[in-house]
Order: C-alpha cells, then sequence, then structure tokens
C-alpha cells in the first residue's frame, strides 16, 4: 500500500464508509424498536400506562441517546423535541384503563402515544447515514 495523499484519501474513505454502515446499522435497530412500540399501541390491551413508562426503559433509551450523537442541528433539535413529548407524557394524559374509561377515552390515549413514537420515527427515517 501506497503512502502519501491517496493512501490518506482511502483511509478516509473507508473510515466514512465504515461510520456510515454503523450509523445504518443502528437506524435499522431503532426504527425496529419504535415500530413494535407504535404496534403495542393497538394490541396492549388497555396498559398504555406501563407501556409509557417503557420508552425510558432499554432498548429504546439506550438506542435513542445512542442514535441522538449522530444528529446535527435541526434535526438534532426536532428529535430533542419528540423525545421530550414522549417521554413527559403525563398519566393524566394516558394512563392504563381503568373500569370508568371509555374505548373513545382509550383509543385517544392511543393515538397519543402512537402519534409521539411516529414524530421520533419520522426524523430517524429521514437521518441521512451516508457522508459522501
Amino acid at each position: 500500500m501506497g503512502t502519501g495523499p491517496r493512501a490518506g484519501l482511502a483511509g478516509k474513505f473507508a473510515e466514512r464508509r465504515k461510520r456510515s454502515a454503523d450509523i445504518r446499522a443502528e437506524k435499522l435497530k431503532i426504527l425496529a424498536v419504535i415500530d413494535e412500540f407504535i404496534k403495542a399501541t393497538s394490541n396492549c390491551d388497555g396498559l398504555l400506562g406501563r407501556l409509557r413508562y417503557q420508552f425510558q426503559e432499554p432498548p429504546l433509551f439506550d438506542l435513542a441517546m445512542q442514535f441522538r450523537l449522530h444528529l446535527q442541528g435541526k434535526r438534532q433539535l426536532a428529535f430533542d423535541g419528540a423525545w421530550e413529548a414522549l417521554v413527559i407524557t403525563s398519566r393524566k394524559e394516558v394512563h392504563d384503563r381503568l373500569a370508568e374509561t371509555s374505548d373513545e377515552e382509550l383509543k385517544t390515549m392511543e393515538q397519543i402515544l402512537k402519534s409521539r413514537l411516529e414524530a421520533i420515527r419520522k426524523i430517524i427515517a429521514k437521518t441521512r447515514t451516508s457522508h459522501f
């Protein structure tokens, strides 16, 4: 292998390609977890309050904080805002189904969680993973 400018550029190119592949892999992992949570909002038998607490635990929390490191500028601000909206979802907004909880109220709570998860998903999905 040669030395000089060509070798330096080849090394930087390989480094960028590896970084892009790592980011893509992280992106696929977090999107899969978010998709599972989105499905769970409709299939949790009214245990939305418990589901709400799981956003602040592994694996979603860990993956989100790791992926956040790859974001910059407006996309990072948008992600932070969407993540904040999800994790500060109050018990008043979303709780486990009670005897007096109507079906309509349950659907509203499901929609709150689903829309907040989808906002995060959209930001992650639009994030470029290539730096070329």
